[in-house]
């Protein structure tokens, strides 16, 4: 072999120097390596995700309308009430049902997938996936819902009563303002004119 130049002797110096780091870099896209459409599946499937969808959508909805269905059934009389509570329940069953198809469930499920996809590396959905095939993950897919249940009640009645004290608080504010939006200047509303219309028939 014939001897390296001073100019060679560097350049070999260089890549032995850099060799780790590159091997460094290496490892790390690795780590980061965007994750498998099939591994995102399993990720899915290991959490039970397309057996408990449909029981959380529902869950979830009645959470939201139930406060709403209660006030409006305070304010009906006595004797229509059972009729009404029928009459609301049907209607929440019909909205449940156009909400929660098949098409849906796919669509929630394409939409999870794209975003953990965007999320998570392989490395990690790799490690859920170990987690939740475990005995403690399977024992945590089955308490969540509940515990999710049992808390998002809570958290709904108090904030559907923190929004109504609000609401009640600023709406007269609100209401005054619209009227002059509507009412005041060259061009009121036809609602402000025969407003005032009624009122001087009142008045008379």
């Amino acid at each position: 072999m014939y001897p390296l130049n001073l100019k060679q002797e560097k350049k070999m110096k260089l890549k032995t120097l850099l060799l780790p780091f590159a091997a460094l870099a290496l490892c790390a896209n690795a780590f980061a390596a965007t994750p498998s459409d099939a591994s995102l599946e399993r990720w899915l499937d290991t959490q039970n995700f397309d057996r408990d969808m449909e029981k959380n959508m529902i869950n979830s909805f009645n959470i939201g309308f139930k406060p709403y269905a209660d006030k409006a059934l305070a304010k009906i009389p006595e004797a229509k009430k059972e009729q009404m509570a029928k009459a609301i329940d049907r209607y929440r069953e019909n909205v449940l049902r156009d909400l929660i198809t098949p098409e849906v469930k796919q669509t929630v499920r394409n939409t999870l997938l794209k975003h953990a996809k965007s999320t998570y590396t392989q490395e990690e959905v790799d490690s859920m996936i170990a987690f939740y095939s475990s005995p403690i993950g399977q024992a945590v897919v089955a308490k969540t819902p509940l515990m999710l249940n049992q808390a998002m009640s809570e958290i709904s009645t108090f904030g559907f009563a923190l929004t109504e004290k609000a609401v009640q608080r600023h709406m007269p504010e609100f209401a005054k303002e619209i009227q002059g939006i509507m009412c005041d200047g060259k061009n009121p509303d036809t609602s402000c004119k025969q407003a005032k219309q009624v009122g001087k028939k009142h008045k008379k």
